[in-house]
């Protein structure tokens, strides 16, 4: 079953709520990319992201939960990726969420929760965001290490993590996106 053909690599990042778009990221190169919003029963795709015109990459992307809103992390041509919230409907961004410590490097949204992985450069933390405003609700209760995001529970209540630091061997945990705690 062949549901779309393009030239180069494509990966799909995600597929709605309702199982009838998917998110797909279209890589050009190392500093290149952009996502495409494929309706999986004609076939047809749109560009969602990065602005028109510019050079960037568009990294991660996840549908919201309702399936009327597309996360998306990308760098818009800038020295930092960072998380644009786009309407389906109008095609625009509603929300941007830069982090003042780090870059975003993906993002996922289940139930009530919205959670971002922020590398800061020596090490990588996460970030539990209000789905609506992208404002910061709960920085996860991390000393500093390396946290790699798992997979958040289909009800968005816990996240699971491994992580790491000179103290702690590498180890999984289930992160509450209520709390920030382990």
């Amino acid at each position: 079953l062949v549901l779309y053909k393009g030239k180069g690599f494509h990966y799909v990042a995600d597929v709605s709520p309702d199982g009838g778009w998917a998110l797909v990221v279209k890589i050009h190169s190392l500093s290149s990319s952009e996502l495409l919003l494929l309706h999986l029963q004609s076939g047809r795709a749109q560009r969602l992201a990065p602005s028109k015109g510019v050079t960037a990459q568009a990294s991660a992307a996840a549908f919201a939960p309702d399936g009327k809103h597309v996360y998306v992390v990308t760098d818009e041509g800038t020295p930092r990726a960072h998380l644009r919230k786009i309407s389906l409907k109008s095609r625009k961004e509603v929300a941007r969420y830069v982090d003042a410590e780090g870059e975003v490097r993906f993002a996922q949204a289940k139930g009530k929760a919205l959670v971002v992985s922020v590398d800061r450069g020596s090490d990588q933390t996460v970030r539990i965001l209000d789905r609506r405003k992208l404002t910061v609700r709960k920085k996860a209760r991390l000393s500093r290490g390396s946290a790699r995001m798992g997979l958040l529970s289909k009800d968005g209540k816990e996240l699971v993590l491994s992580f790491s630091n000179p103290q702690t061997p590498l180890d999984v945990f289930a992160l509450s996106t209520r709390t920030g705690k382990l």
